[in-house]
């Protein structure tokens, strides 16, 4: 059904309405000319906003008596979730994407082992409201989200649905979050050079200013002033993607080079390994470094650069960690009676070999 704009708010305040308030099971709903006086608008409208819920289960309309309130609990299942995946995750190549691939195969292990009906849906661009049609048909108590969503965040808090967001946040979301601890990670990698007495420390981030990037070098700049150092200027680097083997030529190349690089993305790893074999250099002696990698694919992605000598250090952290931190977590939101978000770290350390 096309509802229009203004039908399409109806329905969301009265989702909300019926939420927020404590409206049984089997209570009958305000009526059509109620509705159409407390929004102000026409009898039409809030008609059309009703049928769509009545298609959604919410509700069940009777002859000459209006709408009654469905008890949902008897559809839903409880035990069943679904990732979706937004489809640049999962068809990307790019070594920093191939993340996903692992984290679903940890999520289906641990569904798995806790007996739940587990799910997986692809999003690509402008297809919120097929996902959020799919979730519903599927009768599932809640969903995870790789990447922000704001459509899809804020239609959970009018759905029944649990919503959790894995590997990304912002300020002000509307659902709880599951991330990687970049912070106590930027803070591990940065102690290390210190500790081997690095005095220029380059900095190579990413040149968008999302969580992962903040957190990283909040924590590495804390430790670095702990110690009176500081990422100069002309070792800060926050080249694009298609730029930053040049910066790092650049970098390496100096007059006065760095002897400490955090490198805290895989690509960027990656790009400092090759650059620096263009230019004869030996990590571990002419400059120290520490990388970041997820621990599963450590052998595929990391310790195979350096097939003849010691691979440097790297801060790791686990799909599986983050996996089995977020279905309990989704278990248990499915029976939160309060809306207050929080934020989960998962662990990360320092992997030296």
């Amino acid at each position: 059904m096309n509802l229009g704009r203004n039908a399409e708010q109806i329905l969301k305040k009265i989702k909300t309405s019926i939420i927020n308030t404590d409206i049984k099971p089997g209570t009958l709903l305000p009526s059509v000319r109620e509705y159409s006086v407390e929004f102000k608008t026409s009898t039409n409208t809030i008609w059309r906003a009703l049928k769509v819920l009545e298609q959604e289960g919410w509700i069940l309309g009777e002859n000459r008596k209006g709408y009654r309130l469905v008890d949902r609990t008897t559809l839903i299942d409880t035990r069943s979730f679904c990732y979706v995946m937004t489809q640049e995750n999962i068809m990307s190549l790019n070594s920093d994407k191939r993340v996903y691939a692992y984290i679903l195969n940890a999520f289906k292990k641990n569904a798995l082992e806790k007996n739940l009906n587990f799910y997986n849906l692809i999003m690509g661009e402008n297809e919120e409201a097929q996902i959020q049609t799919q979730l519903e048909n599927s009768k599932c108590a809640g969903f995870i989200i790789d990447n922000l969503s704001p459509k899809l965040m804020d239609w959970a808090t009018t759905s029944e649905l649990s919503c959790l967001l894995i590997d990304d946040w912002q300020d002000e979301i509307t659902a709880d979050t599951v991330v990687q601890d970049d912070f106590s990670g930027g803070s591990l990698a940065a102690n290390y050079l210190i500790k081997q007495n690095c005095k220029r420390i380059a900095w190579i981030g990413t040149n968008q200013k999302n969580h992962h990037s903040i957190s990283r070098y909040g924590g590495a700049c804390s430790v670095a002033h702990t110690h009176g150092q500081r990422f100069s200027a002309e070792l800060n680097f926050l080249p694009r993607s298609d730029e930053m083997d040049q910066a790092i030529y650049q970098l390496l190349s100096s007059r006065i080079p760095p002897d400490g690089i955090l490198a805290l993305w895989l690509p960027i790893a990656e790009s400092v390994v090759k650059i620096a074999r263009q230019l004869n250099l030996i990590i571990g002696e002419d400059f120290k470094m520490v990388g970041w990698c997820l621990n599963e694919m450590l052998e595929e992605a990391y310790t195979c650069n350096f097939p003849a000598e010691t691979p440097p250090p790297v801060i790791t952290w686990s799909a599986k960690d983050m996996a089995d931190i977020t279905l309990s977590k989704l278990q248990h939101n499915t029976q939160r009676e309060n809306n207050v978000t929080s934020k989960t770290n998962v662990p990360v350390k320092l992997h030296e070999f």
